[in-house]
This record gives C-alpha cells, structure tokens and sequence, in this order.
C-alpha cells in the first residue's frame, strides 16, 4: 500500500434529494479530511439520480476509510475512485478571457489556438474560450498563458474543478 498523500478522485452516484452533498461534505469536515475540490450535479431527472466528485489528498489507505464511510450514507448508490479505477476518465473544463487590450493579445490567441481551445464568445472587450483537459493539464495551459505577459495576467480564468466517470460504477 502507499504511504504517501497523493490527490484522489472519489466518484459517488447518489440519489437526488435534499441534503445528500451536504451529509458527504460533513463526513469530510468531521473527520479532518481536506476537499480540494467538488463538483456535483443531476445526471437522471427520470431516476433521480446525481453524481458527486470529490478530489481529497490522502494515502490509499486513508482514501480506502473515506470510501467506506461515504458508502455508508444511504443515499450514495455507489462510489468509486478515478484516481485507481482502470479505465476511469477525468476532465475539468477552464474558461479562459482575454482582454483585447491586452499587450499580449495575440500571442495569448495563437496560444489558445495551438492548444484546441474552442472559442465561445467575443465581443469589443474580451474574446472567450474553454479549454478541457486532466488538472495538470489545466495548470500547465494557464501557466503557459500567463508567462506570454510580463505585466501580469492578462486574462480572466474560471475552472469547473475535477469530474469523470469510470467505465463501469456498480450501484450497490
């Protein structure tokens, strides 16, 4: 087993009813174990089905206990963790604005370009994009536009935080 902390998706498809992110976020908060990050949302309005993920850091030992205790909720059907499960995928979407004015501009532009950004908006001010990629990708595209200007960022970034799906996911 590894002894190291290291950054793990947990998966939880959950019936949708109130109160069901919230008893999962108190079992963290209770327990000392630190969210990074969360996304939630509804994926079957017929079946009243959601799915959560949660990006935790923590050895595979202490990521097995905080698996075993979510899965003790009533309303968590299953839950499965990307980071270890073969096959899994995980994404995170960033938006990306790029002031028009900016000294970089162009080089930012060709940057989003080179790197498959697609564009969703522009207007006057701003030209807007999203990217999708794994996290170290995400950090890696913002790093990289933020070093095309010296004065700073010259840009606007929003991030969905971390979601996937594992090729599988037995309810139980």
């Amino acid at each position: 087993m590894n002894k190291t902390n290291q950054l793990h998706t947990l998966f939880m498809l959950s019936d949708n009813e109130p109160g069901v992110l919230a008893r999962v976020t108190a079992l963290f908060s209770a327990r000392g174990y630190q969210i990074q990050n969360i996304t939630a949302g509804e994926i079957n309005e017929a079946q009243h089905l959601s799915c959560i993920a949660i990006t935790t850091e923590g050895t595979t030992e202490t990521i097995a206990q905080i698996k075993a205790q979510v899965e003790k909720i009533v309303a968590i059907r299953s839950v499965v963790n990307l980071t270890e499960a073969q096959g899994a995928v995980q994404r995170e979407l960033m938006l990306i604005r790029v002031r028009r004015d900016a000294a970089a501009h162009d080089k930012i532009i060709e940057t989003l370009n080179e790197l498959d950004a697609r564009q969703i908006a522009a207007d006057e001010m701003s030209t807007s994009f999203e990217l999708t990629g794994d996290a170290r990708a995400i950090n890696q595209y913002i790093a990289r536009i933020n070093a095309l200007d010296s004065k700073g960022a010259p840009t606007e970034i929003a991030r969905s935080g971390i979601t996937g799906m594992a090729p599988a996911v037995q309810e139980r």
